[in-house]
């Protein structure tokens, strides 16, 4: 009877290691793609040159802004680019999984940073990733499929032998880990799916348009959202399962039994979700990372190999080399399947002879077919989980060779490589001797109530976060009951230095049925009219989506930007367009922009199978008009000849035609 009540529940209180550590590599990943297109648009938004300085961030902030950024220290283009270096190896050494807690709190500090740069980005998909970052930084993502796993596991098991490499009983079982922290990441789920499910109450929610009318906002849509946006009834039916998988997601994923079922199920709701977010809108981190959470509901029954290997394969390899011996050591770890057996080329197999074995490593399959160098190195590969793309990679033709090249040219030097890397006969570094191994102990009661504490204060800490998300999520009438939370000043005030201001009630109860979008019609000194944020002439009537697709940054700039109670941010993107914004390169003096005027424009989306219809509605924001003096610093005028207007480089939007000269 207790065991009925235990076992469910410990399986509500912990994630499997091996699925922490795949989400740890998914949401990585999703990082370092959203800092690519951050940085698309760096001198835009992150340099001094851009639509708000630095010091002019922080004078409008004042001393109630609750922003803190790093980036706020850096100015220039090149300090911007410094920057961003330095993050993108902190997302690279946090996705390998090295130092992997410091590295993961520096991610969310890098990543609080970049949003809190410009308080106009704000948007869902960011305040998602941000509290989904900081609720798992309570969570032990290296423990599988890290660099810091891989060190751990050399050190406390130094093979010696192939007997020693095949007996994998012997090596650290995967564990999973039992704190509360796994129910507040469910419910963190569940105030992102929730807040916008309970909501989606209208209309179009309930006669199946809603992804059609949202998916006709061109300013989120993407391009493959666009290909199929006139397609009714595809979205008719996507409507009415997506709002399906935002509610079952966290009461499957809540059932304590028969998980080898009910996961997978979690798992694909919540992949629908993620994978309708990301592929089909520009909603910049909100899909991905949906997508990558998905990786912490695999269960431990799904990462158990089989009860037989499913590609068996044999390895022979010199057993006295140390840089062999090190790479067999490296691939038992990684042999989840236990697909390999080891064997010394000093016994090698049937019909391969003693001077092959000891030139190449040997790999044999059960239908007793040889492989050596490169072919042995990609079925090895094949064997291991994860890494079959690569093994077939390594079977293609050119790609082959050029291994086979780099193979030999290692085997043929293995021993020297391994006296250079301070490996002995054995594979061990000779600083180490069988008295420094560690010696294995039981847990001490002081252990076990060292880590007792150690978790109930992490799922303390990862509760706070959840609750000042909640409460900032009631302050902006996101949540669907009242919980009084939004009167907790404090809790609030966390949610928003750490930015995690966007409203999860999105497109509720209905998406808009106008497409909207931010339009510059400005006037070059050489007569041209040119959109300085796209190159093009002024799309006032909307008929060109792909020069409102300018990414998630942009929307949420545009959006705020419009809103008069950010009138303050205006002067300084007034100054930005003026010297030709993104576009137009204004060195040129007759490039000098004379007039210009922001619009944000809109017009009525169609019923879905009706034709376009009404008249696009034009609402000034601002204008800079009379005035031909050229931006600082411009050199003096050169050819007066009328031409069209210098484009800075990658600015031309796909699929439009040049602009026309008037």
């Amino acid at each position: 009877m207790r065991d009925l009540v235990s076992v469910p529940l410990r399986r509500l209180l912990r994630f499997d290691e091996r699925s922490l550590g795949l989400f740890r590599v998914l949401f990585g990943l999703t990082l370092i793609a959203d800092l690519s297109h951050r940085h698309h648009w760096l001198r835009a938004f992150y340099a001094n040159d851009g639509v708000l300085p630095n010091h002019n961030h922080l004078f409008l902030l004042g001393d109630e802004g609750r922003a803190f950024s790093l980036f706020h220290a850096f100015s220039s283009v090149g300090e911007a680019h410094f920057a961003f270096a330095v993050t993108l190896f902190i997302y690279l050494c946090f996705t390998a999984g090295w130092y992997t807690r410091a590295f993961h709190f520096a991610s969310l500090l890098c990543l609080v940073s970049l949003s809190a740069r410009n308080v106009l980005f704000d948007h869902l998909g960011q305040s998602v990733a941000i509290g989904l970052l900081a609720i798992t930084l309570f969570l032990p993502l290296g423990k599988r499929m890290s660099v810091d796993a891989l060190k751990l596991a050399f050190t406390e098991r130094r093979e010696k032998s192939p007997d020693d490499l095949n007996d994998r009983d012997r090596l650290p079982a995967p564990r999973g880990h039992a704190s509360l922290v796994p129910l507040v990441v469910l419910g963190f789920l569940a105030l992102v799916l929730y807040g916008a499910a309970l909501h989606q109450t209208g209309e179009t929610w309930k006669d199946g348009s809603a992804l059609y009318y949202a998916l006709h906002v061109d300013r989120w849509t993407s391009r493959s959202g666009e290909l199929i946006r006139g397609q009714t009834g595809l979205l008719g039916a996507l409507t009415r399962a997506f709002r399906f998988a935002e509610l079952l997601v966290v009461p499957i994923a809540l059932v304590p039994v028969a998980q080898r079922y009910t996961r997978p199920l979690a798992i694909a709701l919540l992949l629908f979700v993620g994978l309708v977010l990301g592929v089909l809108f520009n909603l910049g981190l909100y899909g991905w990372t949906l997508v990558a959470a998905a990786a912490l509901l695999v269960p431990e029954e799904l990462w158990e190999p089989g009860a037989e290997p499913r590609r068996p394969r044999a390895v022979y390899y010199d057993a006295d080399c140390g840089i062999c011996l090190w790479s067999a050591r490296l691939l038992a770890r990684l042999d989840g399947g236990r697909n390999i057996t080891f064997y010394d080329n000093t016994s090698p197999p049937e019909g391969v002879s003693d001077e092959v074995t000891a030139q190449t490593m040997v790999v044999t399959d059960p239908d007793g077919n040889h492989y050596t160098d490169v072919g042995a190195v990609s079925q090895i590969l094949r064997s291991v989980r994860f890494f079959q793309p690569v093994g077939l990679l390594l079977a293609v033709p050119g790609v082959s060779h050029l291994g086979r090249l780099a193979y030999n040219k290692i085997a043929t030097n293995r021993i020297d490589i391994s006296v250079a890397l301070g490996l002995g006969a054995c594979g061990i570094d000779r600083g180490h001797d069988e008295a420094d191994l560690p010696s294995e102990t039981a847990e001490t009661p002081a252990a076990r109530l060292g880590a007792i504490v150690g978790g109930l204060v992490s799922s303390l800490l990862a509760l706070g976060f959840l609750l000042a998300f909640a409460a900032k999520a009631e302050k902006q009438g996101a949540l669907p009951i009242a919980l009084g939370l939004d009167r907790r000043d404090a809790l609030v005030e966390i949610a928003s230095w750490s930015r995690v201001t966007g409203h999860f009630d999105h497109w509720s109860p209905d998406p808009p049925k106008v497409n909207g979008a931010l339009v510059v019609d400005a006037e070059t000194r050489g007569g041209w009219k040119v959109d300085v944020l796209t190159g093009y002439p002024p799309d006032l009537e909307l008929e060109h989506p792909a020069q409102a697709r300018r990414g998630v940054l942009w929307e949420a700039y545009g959006r705020h930007i419009v809103d008069d109670s950010y009138d303050g941010y205006r002067k300084e993107f007034r100054r930005y367009l003026s010297r030709g914004a993104w576009a137009v390169d204004t060195t040129d003096p007759n490039n000098y922009i004379k007039d210009l005027t922001v619009y944000w424009v809109e017009r009525p989306i169609p019923p879905p199978g009706e034709a376009a219809s009404g008249e696009t509605d034009k609402r000034e924001i601002f204008n800079r008009t009379g005035t031909t003096r050229p931006p600082p610093r411009r050199p003096p005028a050169s050819d007066p000849a009328r031409k069209p207007p210098t484009l800075r480089p990658g600015t031309r939007a796909p699929f439009l035609k040049p602009a026309a000269p008037p």
